[in-house]
């Protein structure tokens, strides 16, 4: 039976993953496009040729760049593989596969959008998804019924990527994508990762999607149980609420970071807060109860010495920076943006007021990125063109 695999997003892992499964498809049994939530990006996307650049930097025996060549759109289009699904109206073409990298479009806001288009049949890949996201976003799309809910998947990459012009992403550093199926049908996270230790890996059907994610070489997916992916989530965060907030207020190169005899002090009280706060959270407990090696996560000692390891792989990349014009605020490559700021340093921030703890560390950088971010926007405004 035909597919369509779209890819929902335009960041750098969405340039990443398009320009890899393009190698690994079955172009005559699927077909492969982007989504983009809004018109500004469909035509600068079009204007620049309607192509895809990836730059391997890694290493000389691959190609240096590669160019293909995607159809985009902003609603799904209607062509000669779309199935019809009796669950979808005519008018709206069925997703089959559905990969979601922006972070600003995992929420139900945007999924809405495309939810006439979306059915229990569907198979969703939230990529880099924060805590908590995709059981809110279920739930505010689709409420309470999870018969209704599209198949939904999760991955965590760690490749080092950044975005170039004209939709070109660079691969610095390969990582690996670790993806798992998702407990969003009516159990729970414990009783979902109890199931897993008995049948994984045949507690769930792997969509095609998946394995052709596998079946690209350079992306090294994993396909893993779900507490190996959540687990994997919960390292990212805490090292993200760590070095992000510091690169944008220090103005500063990742590499910065990681040589600085500077920045220990404040790391350090990050990471206490940061193992303090998600201590106490229930997912987090239930984590430890299936797999207590899961506290090694919080091992701080562990968790300082991969800040700087960390920060020193982004060394290549370009700091991001304050974009006042952006919705998002800030615009650089696929390590650090303000949605990543307000949610990673945000989250920690709501944890702690849930448990009444003080995170002073997290909560003045989380604001003075705000404040930096309000001055520059109130310069820019203020400023005189002198033609």
């Amino acid at each position: 039976m035909n597919k369509n695999l779209y890819v929902l997003g335009h960041d750098a892992n969405a340039r990443l993953l398009i320009s890899q499964l393009s190698f690994a498809i079955d172009k005559s049994k699927t077909s492969l496009a982007l989504l983009f939530n809004d018109e500004t990006t469909l035509k600068d996307y079009i204007i620049g040729g309607s192509t895809v650049s990836y730059e391997n930097r890694m290493s000389k025996r691959n190609p240096l760049i590669k160019t293909n060549n995607f159809k985009a759109s902003i609603y799904p289009v209607r062509n000669k593989f779309q199935n019809n699904i009796a669950s979808v109206s005519n008018n709206n073409p069925h997703i089959d596969n559905l990969i979601i990298t922006n972070r600003s479009c995992q929420n139900s806001n945007i999924l809405n959008i495309y939810k006439r288009n979306i059915s229990e049949n569907t198979n969703i890949l939230f990529l880099n998804p924060g805590l908590g996201v995709i059981d809110t976003v279920l739930k505010e799309s689709w409420g309470s019924n999870s018969s209704l809910y599209p198949n939904v998947f999760q991955g965590v990459s760690n490749h080092i990527i950044e975005s170039g012009n004209n939709f070109k992403v660079r691969h610095y550093k390969a990582g690996n994508i670790k993806i798992s199926a998702y407990p969003n049908k009516s159990e729970s996270y414990l009783q979902f990762m109890k199931f897993q230790e008995s049948y994984f890996p045949n507690d769930t059907d792997v969509p095609e999607m998946v394995t052709d994610l596998i079946d690209s070489p350079m992306l090294n997916a994993l396909y893993t149980p779900f507490k190996d992916v959540l687990g994997a989530q919960i390292e990212k965060l805490i090292i993200d609420a760590c070095i992000i907030p510091l690169v944008i207020l220090l103005n500063c190169s990742y590499k910065d970071i990681s040589t600085s005899s500077h920045t220990g002090n404040t790391i350090s009280r990050l990471l206490d807060e940061c193992i303090y706060v998600l201590l106490s959270v229930p997912y987090v407990k239930q984590l430890i109860k299936v797999d207590p090696t899961t506290n090694l996560i919080f091992d701080k000692q562990r968790l300082f010495d991969m800040v700087f390891q960390t920060a020193k792989q982004y060394d290549r990349c370009s700091p991001p920076i304050i974009d006042t014009n952006s919705d998002i605020g800030i615009e650089g490559n696929s390590v650090g943006n303000v949605s990543d700021i307000l949610y990673v340093n945000g989250y920690i921030r709501a944890l702690a007021q849930r448990i009444n703890f003080n995170a002073s560390a997290n909560d003045t950088l989380l604001e003075m990125v705000q404040a930096k971010r309000n001055l520059k926007s109130k310069y820019d405004s203020n400023m005189t063109i002198i033609t």
